[in-house]
């Protein structure tokens, strides 16, 4: 069955995903699309077990509206390191894998700073943004979300954007839950699986994890 263009896109933000859990970072993965062309992706860091401290700033999509804003000052985007040996470039609407045993001319593929608009964008990341992420989302001018997986315990979107001030209020975003939501699923528990992995261990998100991913087990039987 040929894939959505939000599973599309979704697929990348897993690619960032998986690249942060190859890394012992939490699973967590962002791409930010304009005009059917990636202008930014970021994964999770700060989660390892060898930290002392976790960060709580350096979430995916907070590191994927840093690239964002470099991409509309600087007016070009690096071309996508996406997943399984491919290199992956938006391209006129199209997810174009190339390998990387072919050389690439352009190694920068050329925006028009003046063509990336906020409210044109959307960002698809691998888990629900939690409240620091959606409104940062909502004051960088982004109009629409697709996220993956529900964080059940530190999910955002859920929030009563009527009851806040004008600013959030009248944002006029929209959220689309659960795209591609088994494969993000299924990372997460394998993160919550290795013992090494301490973030937000016996956590409501852990134990919600877990138990999500044995009823899609039973499901599939």
């Amino acid at each position: 069955m040929e894939l959505s263009k939000d599973e599309k896109y979704m697929e990348l933000a897993i690619a960032e995903a998986n690249k942060a859990f190859d890394q012992g970072e939490f699973p967590v993965g962002c791409v930010i699309i304009c005009n059917d062309t990636i202008v930014a992706s970021g994964s999770r860091l700060g989660t390892t077990s060898n930290e002392k401290y976790p960060s709580e700033i350096y979430h995916a999509e907070i590191r994927a509206l840093q690239s964002f804003e470099s991409s509309i000052s600087d007016g070009i985007t690096e071309h996508y390191d996406g997943i399984n040996n491919y290199e992956t470039i938006g391209v006129c609407g199209e997810i174009g894998k190339i390998s990387r045993s072919k050389r690439i001319s352009e190694q920068y593929e050329l925006i028009n700073r003046s063509k990336i608009m906020p409210g044109q964008c959307t960002l698809y990341c691998t888990m629900e943004p939690c409240l620091m992420c959606f409104g940062a989302i909502i004051l960088s001018g982004i109009k629409k979300i697709v996220y993956s997986f529900e964080d059940p315990m530190g999910g955002g979107t859920s929030c009563d954007l009527n009851s806040l001030s004008p600013l959030y209020r009248d944002s006029g975003i929209s959220v689309i839950p659960h795209v591609l939501r088994y494969k993000s699923l299924e990372l997460f528990a394998r993160f919550f699986s290795k013992k090494d992995n301490l973030y937000w261990k016996d956590s409501l998100l852990e134990k919600y994890t877990l138990e999500e991913m044995i009823k899609a087990q039973n499901f599939k039987k």
